[in-house]
């Protein structure tokens, strides 16, 4: 089973394969990484946007690497409820059938100092480096691990969504819908 990443990012890599793994453990998996764009800021704000980059890389990634059985795209994005701010992520797995499936992580609270510092016009991944004087935290915990102090990664919630977004390509009764 051939899976394209459209990230070069180590987290959403390691993430993907383990998912598939999990998920077809029958089934050998290669997998590839291409850099996608995603057609929108580098800090998506609200679902809607968050969603159009994943989907955008995903698309992009299907039309580069035309060889593969799926393709796979993780956006993060920030939201507000109120005056609340939250981190969360959108997922699009696309199959080489046409299938498609989409799932939203959970959601995590962000302190007022890092929105502060993405209203100024930084991505959340830096706020987090400048605030917590890290290098590169998006490749590594992100700001679920530095928040829930390591109770859930950047990775395990990656893992945990794309295991939920691969159901409709594993479990029967998905099937009957098509």
């Amino acid at each position: 089973m051939k899976i394209c990443v459209a990230s070069q990012n180590p987290v959403k890599i390691a993430a993907a394969r383990e998912a598939f793994e999990k998920v077809f453990p029958e089934s050998v998996c290669d997998v590839v990484a291409l850099a996608a764009p995603s057609g929108v800021p580098d800090q998506p704000l609200g679902d809607n946007e968050t969603l159009l980059g994943a989907q955008n890389r995903a698309d992009y990634a299907q039309g580069e690497a035309q060889d593969c059985d799926f393709w796979v795209s993780l956006e993060g994005g920030i939201d507000v409820v109120g005056e609340q701010y939250f981190t969360f992520a959108w997922f699009v797995i696309q199959a080489a059938d046409g299938r498609i499936s989409r799932t939203r992580s959970m959601t995590l609270p962000l302190p007022g100092k890092v929105m502060q510092l993405v209203r100024e016009g930084i991505e959340l991944g830096y706020a987090f480096d400048q605030l917590y004087e890290l290098k590169n935290s998006k490749h590594s915990d992100g700001a679920f691990g530095i928040i829930t102090e390591g109770l859930h990664t950047r990775k395990s919630v990656y893992f945990d969504s794309l295991c939920c977004a691969l159901m409709p390509f594993k479990n029967t009764v998905f099937q009957e819908n098509i």
